[in-house]
């Protein structure tokens, strides 16, 4: 039996909150869903529960992360207009 649209939607909303549990990237989350980015923030527009489910778990993953992490990737990665990596280019004649 086929399921309907509101129970595959269901499965893929599971879906993301069970990916950004472990790993806190809508993009990916997405595509692990099997759906695109555009249609994820759709849904977290639309779905105000889903959304501040989304923001919890991505929340509690960054944060079980960001303990493993360096110092260095986390400025890196929280502000990377600030902190990347600057690469000088000499330009001569």
């Amino acid at each position: 039996m086929n399921d309907t649209l509101e129970e595959k939607q269901t499965k893929q909303k599971a879906l993301v909150i069970e990916y950004l549990q472990r790993f806190p990237f809508y993009k990916w989350a997405a595509a692990y869903a099997g759906i695109s980015k555009d249609t994820l923030e759709d849904w977290r527009k639309i779905d105000s529960e889903f959304s501040a489910k989304c923001e919890s778990v991505k929340a509690e993953a960054i944060e079980k992360l960001g303990k493993r992490a360096t110092p260095d990737f986390m400025l890196k990665n929280v502000d990377p207009e600030t902190f990347k990596d600057k690469k000088e280019v000499e330009v001569s004649g």
